[in-house]
């Protein structure tokens, strides 16, 4: 806050909040990186909640990467759209298949007791995360870039 004062950022800041806030394309790209951020990653985790119950958790996981994940896609294939670069969101989703099928969940299977974790519910479940992040990012990308040109 002292340096701000000192170099006199007060009104240069004050500028440059006024500039951004008059700008109808600026506030409506804020608009959509604060939806795919905010209710989206809500949306996506009310959608995919009747299957979560039947994942089974393991803890080899860092708490909350699953939606820190799905944030950060969604920024990342919302400014590929904003940009024009579709065949990078091709790209993306591909490598994101990759490391998953690599990183299927390890699960202890002890004799005399029954296994229920699934495989395939866990890449179904996945995927179905996965489709709903990349189609509400580049809906919201299109969106944001219809409204820019009326």
């Amino acid at each position: 806050i002292v340096w701000v004062y000192m170099i006199d950022g007060f009104s240069r800041m004050q500028m440059a909040v006024s500039h951004f806030a008059n700008n109808y394309n600026i506030l409506l790209k804020f608009l959509g990186y604060l939806i795919a951020v905010g209710p989206v990653t809500f949306l996506i985790r009310l959608l995919t909640k009747r299957w979560a119950d039947d994942i089974i958790e393991t803890n080899n996981s860092l708490k909350d990467a699953g939606k820190w994940i799905g944030i950060l896609e969604r920024v990342t294939v919302i400014t590929l759209v904003l940009i024009g670069q579709f065949s990078a969101i091709g790209f993306l989703i591909t490598a994101k298949s990759i490391l998953r099928l690599i990183d299927k969940p390890e699960t202890k299977i002890e004799l005399g007791t029954a296994n229920n974790f699934s495989s395939r519910k866990h890449t179904e479940y996945v995927l179905i995360g996965t489709f709903l992040s990349f189609g509400s990012a580049i809906m919201i990308g299109l969106i944001i870039n219809w409204l820019m040109k009326k």
